[in-house]
């Protein structure tokens, strides 16, 4: 049998991909995930490194809680232009919802 070339049977792999019209540019969305951290309260926003690159939020750092890990996570997915959240932070007191990131 003859094996078809991958962009032969899949004509989704090979279309462009182009940004939402209108998408922010990465040093806005920067600002916004970075003021939606300090704004929530609830996370020690200094232990949170951010960096935004193409639409993707990238959270770096070590929170306390699992619960601020997912917090963290929710701030950032909410900001609109934040196409996807890279979540990186560690956790540093290990209790029964703590996990490390995957």
């Amino acid at each position: 049998m003859k094996k078809m070339p991958e962009t032969a049977r899949n004509p989704i792999a090979s279309a462009p991909v182009d940004p939402p019209p209108h998408q922010p540019d990465d040093p806005v969305l920067y600002a916004a995930v970075t003021r939606s951290l300090e704004v929530d309260g609830r996370i020690a926003r200094e232990s949170i490194r951010v960096a935004v690159r193409d639409g993707c939020a990238i959270l770096t750092g070590t929170v306390s809680t699992e619960y601020q890990r997912v917090l963290a996570d929710a701030c950032a997915s909410a900001v609109p232009g934040v196409l996807v959240v890279k979540n990186q932070l560690a956790v540093s007191q290990m209790g029964p919802m703590a996990k490390t990131p995957e």
